[in-house]
């Protein structure tokens, strides 16, 4: 049951906000866990979800889905904050789309030097939503390097084509990070980077 959630807007959702399935399981009363909850059984039943199948899935009982179902229909109308999430899901459902990084060999070069920390950081000591994003640019590092291998003979810009989760992701690690780049990095790496940032900003907003 678990594996079909992989393959639909609802693992795209989770990792985009940084909540895995396990903090949806867990049963946690975290305002951000349990928004999910909500608006991740309100998704999966437009989905053709069975009430009984998504509470398989969240370890609940399927009262509990007919409550959050409810619940979030309510505070669709009523709160702005939990209304914003609303909105970012939407964009994430419409975008499954791919966001467009542009590249070449000296910049993919930079992108990679500047993720290494990714390589030993402790996730598990990060807050929850670094956590999230430290997870998510671990798996994106292992695309670049492989991407980097393929394309080191070839001299021409390309296009990096990234998911809204990975895209934003990214996006909140060369922001949030920066402390952690190489310390022989230069005006030419300063210059990549602000453009990566704001290449992919646009295309976030």
């Amino acid at each position: 049951m678990e594996t079909v959630i992989q393959n639909n807007s609802a693992y795209d959702i989770m990792n985009a906000f940084g909540v895995t399935l396990k903090d949806i399981q867990s049963g946690s009363r975290k305002a951000d866990i349990s928004d999910m909850r909500k608006i991740l059984s309100y998704e999966l039943r437009n989905e053709g979800f069975k009430l009984r199948e998504i509470a398989e899935l969240f370890h609940s009982h399927h009262t509990s889905i007919i409550t959050s179902i409810k619940q979030y229909s309510d505070r669709l109308l009523f709160d702005q904050d939990f209304k914003n999430k609303v909105m970012i899901v939407e964009r994430l459902k419409v975008n499954t789309m791919k966001l467009l990084l542009t590249l070449n060999n000296d910049k993919l070069l930079v992108l990679n030097n500047s993720m290494q920390y990714v390589d030993t950081a402790n996730i598990l000591s990060q807050p929850q939503h670094a956590r999230g994003v430290l997870s998510i640019c671990q798996e994106l590092r292992t695309e670049l390097l492989q991407k980097a291998i393929r394309s080191r003979q070839k001299d021409k810009s390309f296009v990096l084509k990234l998911t809204y989760h990975k895209a934003d992701a990214l996006y909140s690690y060369l922001k949030d990070y920066e402390i952690f780049f190489p310390d022989e990095f230069g005006s030419f790496e300063a210059n990549a980077i602000l453009q990566f940032k704001n290449e992919l900003h646009k295309q976030l907003l």
